[in-house]
């Protein structure tokens, strides 16, 4: 899927409204492209179509209004719940399991680390309700979680955008040297799997 086309149109059709939303669903553990929004929205700012502060205080709106959904959502119908009809958002036992071991051990700093990794991101919202965490320490932690990471994906869109052209020539120039080193990363990767089998074959 070409994540580039699919965000123009929306944000033609719909403006700041494809952002919010897609902010806020992804929170709540059901795909979206949140990351890849966030980056072109910061592109978006760079040729004008958006304005940087506002696609800043629409992404929080849409992330934090997920967060406390899923907060709610953990802390009122709870863990059994979560476990029972989560895999349809992406949130299975499993990952609940192994983020709750987590969660205890950083307690709230676990919300603000969540938020730049892509599957803690959208399961610690239910598990902060399950554990009871008071509501305003929870907002309050991925507020700033969220503000990192919203503004560090909108500056590297931005960033792209200004150096568009300059990447683009480079791009092109390496392209045969890039080619070239991912081919022999994955001879290297190749061989060091087929030595290691002939090892554990002596070995044995």
């Amino acid at each position: 899927m070409d994540y580039k086309s699919v965000a123009m149109e929306l944000v033609d059709l719909y403006g700041y409204w494809a952002l919010f939303f897609t902010m806020f669903i992804d929170t709540l553990g059901i795909p979206m492209p949140s990351k890849t929004m966030l980056t072109l929205s910061g592109y978006f700012s760079h040729i004008g179509i958006f304005n940087f502060a506002q696609i800043f205080i629409v992404a929080m709106a849409g992330t934090l209004g997920g967060f406390s959904s899923g907060y709610t959502i953990g802390r009122k119908i709870g863990k059994p719940f979560i476990e029972k009809y989560g895999r349809y958002v992406r949130i299975t036992p499993s990952k609940i399991a192994n983020l709750e071991k987590w969660f205890d051990k950083y307690g709230p700093y676990a919300i603000f680390i969540a938020y730049f990794l892509p599957v803690a991101r959208s399961v610690v919202p239910y598990l902060s309700g399950i554990s009871k965490m008071p509501f305003i320490t929870a907002m309050g932690m991925a507020a700033v979680g969220a503000a990192c990471w919203i503004i560090l994906l909108i500056s590297f869109g931005l960033v792209i955008g200004q150096n568009w052209m300059k990447l683009e020539e480079l791009f092109i120039d390496y392209y045969p040297y890039l080619i070239t080193g991912v081919m022999a990363l994955v001879v290297v990767a190749v061989f060091r799997k087929l030595s290691k089998k002939k090892k554990n074959k002596q070995v044995q």
